[in-house]
């Protein structure tokens, strides 16, 4: 997996590429720890080059949802694939964070 990260009017996007599963989970919530370590609050996850996502990226991705809510941060995630989406709309994860069909959408509801 690689993991891209830039910063963009106060937004820390993150563009994960590959699969986000048990091998990959380590290495984002790493790079998502130092993230909220240096103050960082609202994160945009761009899927655009994500394939696949297991349950261990579900689960890593609920645990940074739940870290920024606890800090009053934000979260939002856009540019899912078909299968993504399908997995984030079985596990109703779609009704606790935003997923946004732009990154357009996403940075919209992030700084509003």
């Amino acid at each position: 997996m690689i993991i891209k990260v830039k910063k963009d009017n106060n937004i820390t996007i993150i563009q994960p590429a590959g699969r986000l599963d048990v091998a990959g989970a380590e290495d984002f919530e790493n790079t998502t720890e130092k993230l909220l370590e240096e103050g960082s609050d609202k994160f945009l996850i761009d899927c655009s080059g994500l394939e696949f996502l297991s349950s261990s990226g579900l689960r890593i991705l609920l645990i940074l949802h739940n870290k920024l809510e606890n800090i009053s941060g934000k979260m939002a995630i856009c540019c899912v694939n078909k299968n993504i989406n399908d997995v984030f709309n079985l596990s109703l994860f779609n009704k606790v964070v935003h997923i946004a069909v732009t990154k357009e959408e996403a940075e919209f509801f992030l700084i509003k």
